[in-house]
């Protein structure tokens, strides 16, 4: 039998034809419809975006704003209805923020309180807006518009606090630049800044035409009476054109995010691509034709094998093989797309596992992470430091430790840290100045902290330290400061009480060690108080009285210093400075300047002998001699009439009772200097004293005796050299000071010789010769001798500066003054390298002998 039907051309041509142009045709409209919605989706994804974006975007512009705002609105003092110096300052250095106004609303009224402007809008119209604004943003808190389409500026109203219960809102005008033209920007979308009852505050126009407000459109009411904070919808805009929208609450009052773009241009891609796959379609099926008639019938399996598998693929199903055995081209085909199912089914599950080990990592880093602040948290909290941070603007974290708010009595967070630390007013500009050198780092960081405030001025007098700590990014760079603030109040009261206490009862021993000595100085030290108040007192004040009123004080802080009374060494030095600036007065100044002075040695006086009548049981009557003894005149009378025909007797009697060791005057200037050579960081031997026993009348002597504080000074300071120094030339580290005492007699007159030696570095005669030249002296013909004899000259020292030890010029030169009084001389001698010896030569002179009224004996 005959069959009938169609031949295996036309059944290959049908198969290869009409049946994959079928099913083509059905994948390609199925994959245009899925096209088209996820091109929809992807529409909307990205308006979503676009609208969370400027979302964001706003809401960090206004938080910037209300940051800059606050510390301006702290300063509206609202008693006096102004704003105080720090927060008009504020306000001038923001750049951004125009104008600021504060508004009281009482019922249906509005009043303006106080403002600050930087706008060239009058204060009529700025009035005008501020009270429609505050009218809108009664209902919740918050209003804003643009001020013209054309301006960058931006006008909102918000409510700041309850003044005597009534609110206040403040009104803001900010340039707002960069938002604006975030909406104003060419885009395919158009977004807008929509605000309250669909007002139109930023955006470009839309459809050829400026739009003011939303409330007419289809969408806002659905919008409206949404509860989501974000939402996308396909709705009907102008002439009857279809939308797709995306809307995204800003979070600050009614302002809302709208992005729209036109449903028709977004999906222009999709015709296009529609009008490209049927043209491909049309190609494709004409080449199906031609092919299929040269086809075999083995193509017809392989191909359909093909067809299956692509399907498959198409659906996500990698798990497949073609089986096609032929070495043609469909053989090679079907191992290829073998091979290509293999690598996709291996990436997927590569894929797959990335994805699975992500979300695991990044859940154990989470809860590592949280876990770390914790600890962190707690252990910073635990150490009772002030801990904050502040970057390169000088603003302050809101990171900071507990105990900030009691070390430095606030709370930090967006706050200048010079408004922090308390920085007074005409400080903030050079503070300011130190943060912007900081972080650029010109000069190394440690360089740039010594200039930092060390310390916080507490309201309760604590006493805070503050430390500061950088920290870098992986370059390197310095991006904030760690501000470390220590309450070290205890610590310190501890250490000036041990201070204060060990120097008090250093004060004391020293005074009971060399009581008699110590009343000798009171004794001077009182004549010094009287005959500085004369000299004062005097009609005229010339330059030798200047002169003979510095070396009094000169010597009275000399011998202060010599027991540790440092409240009249301090103010001996003040005054010393005060008296060396009326060396170069007139005369006229000088009497001007007498009261005050007066005035201030009184004070010290009175100071001088409060301490010792509160000190009288340990130093006793500085009056009296250590040891005296009262005899009647009647008694000596008779004893000096029994003895003054017996010339031996009568010297015996002077040498055993009334002359005193000469040693016993100089014994304390061993603690001088060990003070001396402690401040200076040098060591020294006791003073070596030779001759101390030798029995003189001291009354005569006592000034001399005192003057000698100036030599043991400038020897210690001048002449005896660092400990390393010293051995460095073969010397022992410490120095040796040697005093001798000796009495020679010269042409039938006895004389008193006084040696005072040093080991130390001697005195240059070139070093004097060149400081004389330099003060126009002319010692051109002067052996260096007679130039070492230049150290007694009053006004001169080695020095260029004084200290508090030494270098007024006006030590050697009160001990020459002191030995010439008593017709005496002194002389220098010294050797570079070896020493200096000051040598000081006076007459003896005897007690009187003769007719008394009263002796007081030691």
């Amino acid at each position: 039998m005959q069959k009938h039907g169609f031949s295996i051309k036309y059944k290959l041509l049908f198969l290869l034809v009409v049946l994959p142009t079928t099913m083509l045709a059905l994948y390609i409209i199925l994959a245009m419809k899925i096209f088209k919605t996820d091109k929809i989706a992807y529409v909307y994804d990205t308006s979503d975006s676009v609208s969370k974006t400027l979302a964001a975007q706003t809401r960090a512009e206004l938080e910037s704003v209300n940051a800059s705002l606050k510390p301006i609105w702290t300063g509206y003092d609202e008693n006096t209805k102004s704003f105080d110096t720090m927060a008009q300052s504020l306000f001038k250095d923001e750049e951004k923020i125009k104008y600021i106004g504060i508004y009281q609303v009482n019922g249906s009224k509005i009043k303006k309180l106080n403002d600050l402007s930087k706008t060239e809008i009058s204060s009529s119209a700025l009035e005008d807006l501020s009270t429609k604004l505050v009218t809108r943003s009664l209902s919740n808190g918050f209003a804003m518009i643009r001020l013209g389409k054309t301006t960058s500026l931006i006008f909102l109203a918000t409510k700041t606090r309850n003044a005597a219960k009534l609110p206040l809102f403040a009104t803001v005008i900010i340039d707002a630049a960069d938002l604006v033209q975030a909406f104003d920007r060419p885009s395919s979308y158009s977004s807008f800044l929509m605000g309250t009852n669909g007002e139109i505050v930023a955006g470009p126009d839309f459809e050829g035409q400026s739009i003011k407000s939303f409330s007419t459109m289809p969408f806002y009411k659905k919008i409206k009476t949404s509860k989501t904070a974000s939402m996308t919808m396909e709705t009907d805009g102008p002439h009857h054109k279809k939308l797709l929208l995306s809307y995204s609450q800003v979070g600050q009052g009614d302002l809302s995010i709208i992005s729209l773009t036109e449903k028709d241009g977004a999906l222009q891609a999709v015709k296009i691509l529609l009008w490209k796959s049927i043209l491909f379609f049309v190609a494709l099926i004409s080449f199906s034709i031609i092919i299929s008639v040269y086809a075999s019938q083995n193509s017809t399996k392989a191909i359909r094998e093909l067809f299956n598998a692509t399907k498959k693929v198409s659906q996500g199903n990698f798990n497949i093989k073609v089986n096609v055995t032929s070495n043609d081209e469909i053989g090679s085909l079907a191992n290829s797309f073998n091979q290509m199912g293999v690598e996709l089914q291996s990436a997927q599950a590569k894929l797959q596992d990335y994805a699975n080990n992500l979300e695991i990592k990044v859940e154990q880093r989470t809860a590592e992470l949280a876990a770390t602040n914790r600890n962190l948290d707690a252990m910073v909290n635990s150490l009772g430091q002030g801990f904050l941070i502040f970057n390169s603007e000088g603003i302050c974290s809101p990171l900071y430790s507990k105990a900030c708010l009691k070390l430095l009595e606030g709370d930090p967070s967006y706050k200048p840290v010079w408004t922090v630390l308390k920085i007074r007013e005409d400080k903030i500009e050079d503070f300011k100045n130190w943060v912007k050198m900081l972080f650029p780092e010109p000069l190394p960081f440690t360089d740039m902290i010594e200039i930092a405030p060390k310390t916080f001025e507490h309201e309760a007098g604590r006493h805070i330290t503050l430390e500061y700590f950088p920290v870098r990014n992986p370059e390197k760079k310095l991006t904030s400061i760690v501000l470390v603030a220590t309450d070290k109040t205890e610590e310190l009261e501890a250490t000036l009480l041990a201070k204060r206490e060990g120097a008090s009862a250093k004060r004391v021993l020293r005074i009971i060690k060399n009581r008699d000595q110590f009343k000798t100085f009171v004794q001077g030290a009182t004549k010094i108080f009287d005959q500085v108040s004369k000299l004062l007192s005097k009609p005229k004040i010339d330059q030798p009285t200047v002169e003979n009123i510095f070396q009094l004080i000169h010597t009275l802080k000399g011998d202060s210093g010599t027991f540790m009374l440092d409240f009249t060494f301090e103010k001996a030095h003040f005054f010393e400075n005060k008296i060396q600036d009326l060396k170069a007065a007139t005369d006229d100044q000088r009497k001007d300047a007498s009261p005050d002075l007066l005035s201030e040695i009184s004070v010290m006086k009175k100071d001088f002998d409060k301490f010792i009548g509160e000190n009288r049981e340990i130093v006793g009557d500085p009056s009296q001699a250590s040891k005296t003894l009262e005899i009647p005149f009647r008694d000596l009378s008779l004893f000096f009439s029994s003895i003054k025909d017996f010339p031996e007797v009568a010297t015996s009697f002077q040498e055993k009772f009334l002359k005193e060791p000469i040693g016993k005057f100089f014994g304390h200037y061993n603690d001088l200097a060990t003070d001396v050579a402690q401040r200076r960081e040098k060591k020294i031997s006791p003073i070596s004293f030779k001759g101390s026993e030798l029995r003189i009348n001291a009354e005569p002597y006592l000034d001399l005796f005192s003057t000698f504080v100036h030599a043991i000074r400038n020897s210690i300071d001048h002449g005896i050299e660092s400990p390393d120094a010293r051995t460095s030339v073969g010397k022992n580290a410490e120095g040796l000071v040697t005093l001798e005492f000796s009495k020679e007699q010269v042409d039938g007159k006895n004389w008193i010789e006084i040696l005072f030696k040093d080991d130390g570095k001697g005195i240059d005669p070139k070093v004097i010769r060149e400081k004389l030249t330099r003060n126009g002296v002319d010692v051109a013909s002067e052996s260096d001798e007679q130039i070492i004899q230049h150290i007694f000259d009053n006004g001169f020292s080695t020095r260029d500066s004084a200290s508090d030890l030494s270098g007024r010029g006006v030590g050697m030169g009160a001990i020459k003054a002191a030995a010439e009084q008593l017709g005496g001389n002194t002389q220098m001698k010294s050797q570079v390298g070896v020493g200096t010896t000051l040598i000081v030569k006076v007459p003896e002179i005897e007690v009187p002998v003769g007719p008394v009224q009263n002796i007081t004996a030691a």
